[in-house]
């Protein structure tokens, strides 16, 4: 029963990844954080969003199209994080869980449990 909240949770938390995201993007524009040219690390979290919450190239069909569609495509990003999240944690769950069976099987102790 355990193992079944893990996927939804870490669904959850891609959506508040994609909604951390959004604030930054919205608050770096608004008050230019770096006024002229920003450091190395910038263009990493930029690199790290697009990473983290695929749903941003929607952001590319709405990039002219005024700040209430970019805040549109933001949300949409952010929520479409949920399902690949929690279908990313079943895979690593049903992996772990097949790892396991066969640890078992062959008499080897087992090893540590994804949820603790």
């Amino acid at each position: 029963m355990v193992r079944a909240k893990l996927p939804k949770r870490l669904g959850l938390a891609g959506i508040a990844i994609g909604l951390g995201f959004m604030t930054f993007a919205i608050l770096d524009y608004e008050y230019d954080f770096f006024h002229g040219s920003p450091p190395e690390a910038y263009s990493f979290i930029g690199t790290l969003a697009y990473t983290l919450v695929p749903g941003m190239w929607i952001g590319m069909f709405t990039f002219d199209m005024g700040n209430a569609a970019g805040v549109i495509a933001w949300v949409l990003a952010s929520l479409l994080n949920f399902p690949i999240y929690y279908y990313l944690e079943l895979a690593i769950s049903a992996i772990w869980g097949k790892l396991e069976s066969r640890r078992s099987r062959a008499g080897a102790p087992p090893a540590a449990p994804l949820v603790t």
